[in-house]
């Protein structure tokens, strides 16, 4: 099998999966841009916060699916926990520089 036979709903899929990753990187993108452009500092920092968010988010996913949950409970629990993670990281970055 040859991967231009595959059926066109499949290049449609990989096509939105690719627009998603997009859209985050273009978030990321446009919030580093402005914290540099405000401050007039390279952060180094917020990529991190972004790490320590995505990493909660899949151990909160993999906690919710060992526990039988599916669907749209999984990625509610990882957003939910996303930002509540990256929010206190954030509390506590400021609280000790500033």
């Amino acid at each position: 099998m040859q991967i231009f036979d595959l059926i066109p709903a499949y290049w449609l899929q990989q096509g939105l999966n690719g627009l998603a990753l997009a859209c985050l990187y273009v978030t990321l993108a446009s919030a580093y841009a402005l914290l540099q452009g405000i401050t007039n500092r390279i952060i180094l920092s917020f990529g991190d916060f972004a790490t320590y968010g995505s990493f909660a988010a899949v151990y909160a996913a993999l906690w919710t699916l060992l526990s039988g949950n599916e669907g749209i409970a999984v990625m509610a629990v990882a957003l939910v926990a996303a930002m509540a993670t990256a929010a206190a990281l954030g509390s506590a970055s400021h609280a000790l520089v500033f």
